[in-house]
């Protein structure tokens, strides 16, 4: 098992998956790690060290242990709410107030708001898909 530490970036979404909030990385394939530390943004912290409880690295787009957890519309700062709605293709010309902007959003889309949303932005690789 290696474990690889986010050095140089805020995130990084390459070969591996880290952010400023999981800056942790563990994979099993010694390329991968290799390729990892080659792109200047990662260090190797230990070769032979377990993650952590719930830790495990995953591939990006698997759903696992480096995403970052979603947020309550109303626990989002208002640049967040824009980009969240123009993930959505919702417009929100004319609307400036938080509280405006939670109402075009849960009239838009309903359930979908009710619980924490995550919205992310796709990655390479999702994009390629389309």
């Amino acid at each position: 098992m290696y474990h690889l530490k986010l050095i140089k970036a805020l995130s990084y979404y390459g070969v591996v998956k880290a952010t400023k909030q999981n800056p942790d990385v563990y994979t099993e394939d010694k390329a991968t790690a290799d390729a990892a530390v080659a792109s200047g943004y990662f260090k190797l912290v230990d070769e032979a060290q377990e993650p952590p409880e719930g830790g495990e690295e995953k591939e990006p787009g698997e759903g696992g242990g480096n995403k970052e957890p979603g947020k309550k519309l109303e626990e989002m700062t208002v640049p967040e709410l824009e980009t969240f709605a123009a993930y959505k293709n919702i417009s929100l010309k004319g609307i400036s107030k938080k509280a405006d902007i939670i109402a075009k959003l849960k009239d838009e889309l309903g359930e979908e708001t009710e619980n924490e949303v995550d919205y992310g932005s796709p990655t390479m690789t999702e994009l390629q898909k389309q």
